[in-house]
């Protein structure tokens, strides 16, 4: 499984209780973290955005809150209608599961990332949940990974590494200029 000519893959595997990220290295090294899809945020009162993620998973149903000081918990992913609940707090799930998957790995050039919805989010989802998973996930690598969108059975770590574009349902795919970024730089 290590050919240089393959690349990283994160596979992010999403249902409604669950959320698992599996980092595939092109050189066969395999690192993985599921747990539930909680954050416990602190928030600024006043403005309301997000100072810093206290913590991820099955630890964070047992941290204590605080809403009066902006210590809240979260679930991202608690839509009855689709997959996506708040644009914001998926995103800091999905970074905060991936940081936990990386362990102290600090960098993987541009790895390939693909999102795969499971459980009652099985089938054909919404357009709006598609391209929702699609910017949140392309943003959080800075624009310079590819990105896709997969149904169907699970992926094995060799097609991770080896990932066909026709057995994917959607794809967002860096510019050129994030290309060259992605050749001479490295990403999160």
């Amino acid at each position: 499984m290590s050919n240089w000519l393959a690349r990283s893959a994160i596979y992010i595997r999403i249902q409604p209780d669950w959320l698992s990220v599996r980092a595939v290295m092109r050189q066969g090294e395999v690192l993985e973290y599921a747990d539930i899809p909680a954050v416990v945020l602190k928030k600024n009162m006043k403005s309301g955005s997000l100072i810093k993620i206290l913590e991820v998973g099955s630890s964070a149903k047992s941290f204590p809150t605080d809403v009066k000081n902006g210590i809240i918990q979260c679930y991202g992913f608690e839509n009855p209608s689709g997959i996506v609940d708040n644009f914001d707090i998926v995103s800091e799930t999905l970074k905060a599961f991936i940081r936990k998957t990386l362990k102290g790995k600090r960098f993987i050039r541009a790895p390939r990332m693909i999102i795969h919805p499971l459980g009652k989010f099985e089938g054909y989802p919404s357009h709006f949940d598609t391209q929702s998973l699609l910017e949140i996930v392309f943003k959080m690598s800075g624009g310079h990974s590819e990105v896709y969108f997969y149904t169907g059975r699970e992926l094995s770590d060799e097609e991770l590494l080896w990932v066909h574009q026709d057995k994917m349902l959607a794809s967002r795919k860096p510019t050129l200029i994030n290309l060259l970024r992605t050749i001479f730089g490295i990403i999160y």
